[in-house]
């Protein structure tokens, strides 16, 4: 007769191991997730500082031919026979112009769609304006950063 030879107990995960598994999990995503968010984010800056860009450019011919600066965007079409839509995350508030001497354009970023919440890219007669702007540094593009941090 064979002794019957006792079974080796299956050994599962005990409660020190889960804890190390949900920390690391938790570490992980609490880097990972702003970063990611961050760069999701990117593309959407880079959009309205060409926007910005664009706007300066056109504000600058139609100084350049002796016009005023203009409040509407519609008008630079007539000065140089281009439109762009305004990016479709933000909202463009009323451009302000003083004649011929000042001009300043805001772009705020809608909240709801944003896990940075709102914040503004503005520009004017001088180009991105850095005290006026919300927008965090990080998410700004590297060669307008070192232009500004420089």
């Amino acid at each position: 007769m064979e002794t019957p030879v006792p079974e080796r107990p299956v050994r599962q995960f005990g409660l020190i191991e889960t804890t190390i598994i949900v920390i690391v999990a938790g570490l992980t995503a609490l880097f990972a997730i702003p970063r990611f968010e961050a760069r999701t984010e990117l593309p959407v800056v880079e959009r309205a500082i060409r926007f910005g860009e664009w706007v300066k450019s056109h504000q600058s011919a139609r100084y350049r031919k002796d016009l005023e600066f203009s409040a509407h965007i519609d008008q630079f079409l007539e000065t140089q026979n281009s439109a762009r839509q305004i990016p479709e995350e933000f909202s463009l508030e009323p451009i302000i112009v003083d004649g011929r001497k000042h001009w300043e354009m805001t772009l705020m970023r809608r909240e709801a769609s944003s896990s940075f919440g709102g914040y503004r890219i503005v520009w004017d007669n001088q180009g991105y304006n850095r005290i006026k702007s919300t927008v965090p540094l990080a998410l700004l593009p590297v060669d307008l950063r070192k232009q500004i941090e420089g």
